[in-house]
């Protein structure tokens, strides 16, 4: 399991976010954009990702501050948390 950059993140990727024992699977519908934001007057690069929920088929707004990655999702090319199941193992899923 990689943690994954947003940045590094590319349309058509799969990833996972994770948080709290549950997990949610993603499309991204697009490839990352940035801008900057000043903050107490320093420039940061924001990077801005919209992606697709593998349950409820709505298009998620993640957003993560250079710098401030600590405060945004964790995001993995494989589900952080699975369950043991009968056939196997599978991942909690956000609904």
């Amino acid at each position: 399991m990689t943690r994954l950059k947003i940045q590094d993140i590319r349309e058509g990727d799969i990833f996972y976010e994770s948080s709290q024992a549950v997990t949610a699977k993603f499309l991204a519908s697009q490839d990352p954009h940035s801008d900057e934001i000043d903050i107490q007057g320093r420039v940061h690069t924001r990077w801005h990702l919209k992606a697709l929920h593998e349950v409820s088929n709505t298009i998620q707004h993640f957003t993560v501050t250079e710098g401030f990655e600590h405060y945004g999702p964790s995001l993995y090319t494989q589900p952080a948390y699975v369950v043991a199941t009968s056939q196997g193992f599978s991942y909690p899923p956000l609904s």
